[in-house]
C-alpha cells in the first residue's frame, strides 16, 4: 500500500497522471473514428442490390467489452429490418470507444423492439448517410475556432486506413496533428537499378527524387501517395501512368534540375503530352502537376509565371495552338512550409 501511494505521489508531481490519461482519451477517439468508418462501409454493402435480397434484415451483436455500458444492451441480440429508421440512428459506433457489432440475417424482425435513439454529440447520424464520421455537434467543432480543419482530417483517417487494408501500400505513415498521410503503392516503378538515369550530383535516381517529393509533401500537411505504375495493356505493353496523389488529385511529378524559365516550360510541355494520353485511356479529368525543386535557391516565382505563360503560346509543328491540358501547376520547394499553387 506504501508502495502504490508513493508511485501515485509521483506520478501526480511529475505530470504522467495527465498525459496517461490523455492517450486513453486520445485512443478512444481514434477507436471511435474506426468503428464509424468501417460501419458507414457495411451499411453500403448491407444495402447493395444482393445483400438486400438475401439478407433483408440486421442483428445487433452484444459487446465485446468486458464492462459493456447498458445504453446498447437492450439492442442485443435483436432484429431490425434494414429499411427500419431505427438504423439512421442506432449503429455500433453511436456510444464513444463502442464495442458492439451488427451482422446481416434473413432471421425474421424481433418483436417488441425498442425505438429508442441512443445517440450522443458529434456520434449522430448514420455515417453513410451523413458522409460524417463525426457530427456537427463534436467537441472538435464547438471548442475549435477553425472547425473546417476537423472534417478533412477524419476523412484522411478513413482514407489512410482504407490503403492499409488493401495491402498494397509500404511505407506508410500518419501524422495526428495535421491529418496528413503518405503511401507508396507496391507497384510504383523503382528507378534505383545502376544502368537508370541519375540526376544532380549526388547521383540520386527518379524513384528518390518521387519519394523526396511526396516526403515533403507530406511534411507541409499533405495527403500524399506514389500510385502504381508499370499497369499492362490488353496488348502486354505498358500504359500511361501517373506518379503521385496529391489530397486526392491525381498528377504526374516533375523535377526541376535549374531555374530557367525555358527548362520550366519544356517541363510543363511534356507533363502536357502525358496528361492528354492518360486521360484519353482512362477517361479522366487529371488537370494538374506537380513540380519538385529540390534546391530551393532555383525556385523563383517569376520564373515559374513567364515559363507558364511561354507554355500557353506554345503552338505544334503546323503553327496551331497547343491543346490545354494543364490547369494547375502545383511547386512542391524542398524545406518551404506549404506548396505554391499556379493557375493556367
Amino acid at each position: 500500500m506504501i508502495r502504490e501511494a508513493v508511485a501515485a505521489n509521483d506520478e501526480k508531481r511529475d505530470g504522467t497522471g495527465p498525459l496517461h490519461a490523455h492517450a486513453r482519451y486520445l485512443a478512444a477517439e481514434a477507436n471511435t473514428a474506426r468503428t464509424r468508418a468501417r460501419t458507414g462501409k457495411q451499411w453500403q454493402q448491407f444495402n447493395q442490390d444482393d445483400h438486400a435480397r438475401l439478407f433483408p434484415n440486421i442483428r445487433w451483436i452484444a459487446s465485446r467489452s468486458a464492462t459493456p455500458r447498458e445504453a446498447h444492451m437492450p439492442f442485443y441480440g435483436r432484429v431490425w429490418a434494414k429499411d427500419d429508421p431505427f438504423w439512421q440512428h442506432n449503429q455500433p459506433g453511436t456510444l464513444w470507444n463502442c464495442k458492439c457489432d451488427w451482422e446481416e440475417t434473413d432471421d425474421p424482425v424481433t418483436t417488441g423492439n425498442p425505438q429508442k435513439n441512443i445517440e450522443v454529440p458529434g456520434l449522430k447520424g448514420n455515417p453513410a448517410e451523413t458522409g460524417q464520421i463525426f457530427s456537427e455537434d463534436a467537441p472538435y467543432f464547438s471548442r475549435c475556432q477553425n472547425k473546417e480543419t476537423v472534417e478533412p482530417i477524419a476523412k484522411s483517417i478513413v482514407e489512410y486506413e482504407r490503403l492499409q487494408r488493401t495491402g498494397d501500400y509500404k511505407e506508410m505513415e500518419f501524422d495526428w496533428g495535421s491529418g496528413a498521410h503518405k503511401a507508396v503503392h507496391k507497384g510504383h516503378e523503382d528507378h534505383d537499378h545502376d544502368n537508370e538515369q541519375k540526376f544532380f550530383a549526388d547521383k540520386v535516381s527518379a524513384t528518390q527524387l518521387e519519394k523526396e517529393c511526396m516526403n515533403e509533401a507530406y511534411r507541409m500537411g499533405h495527403r500524399a501517395v506514389l500510385l502504381e505504375e508499370g499497369i499492362k495493356g490488353g496488348n502486354g505493353n505498358k500504359i500511361c501512368c501517373l506518379d503521385l496523389s496529391l489530397d486526392g488529385r491525381i498528377m504526374d511529378i516533375r523535377t526541376v534540375t535549374t531555374g530557367q524559365a525555358n527548362n520550366i516550360r519544356n517541363g510543363i510541355w511534356k507533363k502536357n503530352s502525358q496528361l492528354a494520353i492518360y486521360n484519353g485511356l482512362n477517361a479522366t479529368n487529371a488537370d494538374s502537376i506537380c513540380l519538385y525543386f529540390r534546391y530551393p535557391d532555383i525556385f523563383n516565382d517569376e520564373s515559374v509565371r513567364e515559363a507558364i505563360a511561354n507554355f500557353k503560346q506554345q503552338l505544334k509543328p503546323d503553327g496551331t495552338p497547343i491543346t490545354i491540358h494543364v490547369k494547375h501547376v502545383i511547386c512542391v520547394v524542398k524545406g518551404y512550409s506549404q506548396v505554391i499553387e499556379y493557375d493556367i
